[in-house]
């Protein structure tokens, strides 16, 4: 995100984002749902489908 910034979904139902350069988590989304693929981000919102198909759209948090 921004090359400063990398974001992954998880399947226990987090998307984390850690600094690229120091590997720190800076910010974390708790779901409660579980991803298996890459989100998606265009602009300041993530997309992001989870298990059962439902795509969720989420701002990204000010942190990333």
């Amino acid at each position: 995100l921004g090359g400063k910034t990398v974001g992954a979904a998880a399947s226990d139902g987090t998307i984390r984002f850690w600094d690229a350069q120091s590997g720190k988590e800076v910010h974390r989304i708790e779901t409660g749902a579980p991803y298996f693929n890459a989100p998606l981000v265009c602009g300041r919102t993530l997309y992001a489908a989870d298990f059962a198909g439902y795509v969720r759209a989420l701002p990204l948090p000010a942190a990333v």
